[in-house]
This record gives C-alpha cells, structure tokens and sequence, in this order.
C-alpha cells in the first residue's frame, strides 16, 4: 500500500523517490551477508522504473528498482549498498 498521489501513468511513485519497505521481503544477494535480509523496514530511493525498456512498455514483475545502503557493524568500515527490485505495494513513499 503506497501512500502517496498518483501520477500520470496510475503510480504513485517516480523515480528519486525516498521510500520505505512495508512488507516482509527477504532478499538473497546482499554482498558481505551470508544470509537473507528482510527488506521490511528498510529505507531506500527508487532509481529505475523496469516498465520502460529503449522508450517501450513492457510488464515487469518486479518493477521498481531500489537503492538501499547497511551500515557496517563496525567503525571505520564502509557501508554496503545494494538494489533490489520490489512492487509498488510492498513499499511507501516517505518525506
């Protein structure tokens, strides 16, 4: 459930958008972790919109493309960023 105003495609969300994560989503692909993290919670920006491939539509499953960063554990570490592809009702939009 996205809290936010639709735009003129029927999203609500673009791309530069802070958002949250509102759901349970466990993601595998995280460098530097060894096991699943749980996206729930988690803030991020949208960077990409999947719809649209070289100015055509397409269906994407997952189509929006999210930048999120952990912060290391330990001082003087850098953090990790990563992407990962969710939909639009798994997050809302914050700020």
């Amino acid at each position: 459930m996205c809290h936010a105003t639709e735009s003129e495609d029927g999203t609500s969300l673009n791309v530069g958008d802070a958002v949250r994560v509102v759901e349970p989503v466990v993601v595998y692909h995280v460098p530097k972790k060894s096991q699943g993290v749980d996206l729930n919670g988690m803030e991020g920006q949208v960077v990409g919109d999947a719809r649209q491939f070289k100015g055509k539509e397409i269906s994407a499953n997952l189509p929006w493309k999210v930048q999120f960063e952990i912060q290391p554990e330990e001082a003087g570490k850098k953090s990790t960023k990563f992407f990962a592809h969710l939909e639009e009702h798994e997050m809302e939009r914050i700020g």
